[in-house]
């Protein structure tokens, strides 16, 4: 499956009010005037936010409490072919997350679903994050 295609199967995933996080999204706004949405989809946009933790803060407080995030994210690539895909990602202006679970759970986020796509592109991480009922705790890791 491409990314193109895995995109599309993760957007068909997508239940009741939906958010696509991307560029003019304004969390901040959206939480202010109380919107939830039952589902965020977030597709590469978790590596180009400045601060992905504090961003995926943002989308809990837009998540409904029975909600989803779904996300496809670029992630890290261990040796020589991870150094040219760094360079591919930064020249698009996203960079790869090393560990996408540690930060959905430094974010206060449970992943119940992650699995890691070898693609052309690079590897991705596709997943899904639920609210997590328990306070997060600081700091990335376990």
């Amino acid at each position: 499956m491409t990314g193109t295609s895995r995109e599309r199967a993760l957007r068909a995933r997508a239940r009741g009010r939906v958010l696509e996080l991307g560029p003019g999204v304004d969390l901040d706004a959206l939480a202010a005037r109380g919107e939830r949405f039952d589902t965020v989809v977030s597709i590469g946009a978790l590596a180009e936010a400045p601060d992905p933790i504090e961003e995926l803060r943002r989308v809990e407080r837009v998540l409904a409490d029975d909600g989803e995030l779904l996300l496809l994210e670029p992630t890290s690539t261990p040796g020589a072919a991870g150094a040219l895909h760094q360079v591919g990602a930064r020249l698009r202006r996203g960079r790869p997350l090393a560990d996408i679970p540690a930060v959905v759970r430094a974010a206060g986020l449970s992943l119940a679903d992650c699995d890691r796509i070898w693609t052309h592109r690079g590897v991705l991480v596709e997943g899904v994050a639920f609210r997590t009922i328990f306070p997060a705790r600081t700091g990335v890791g376990p």
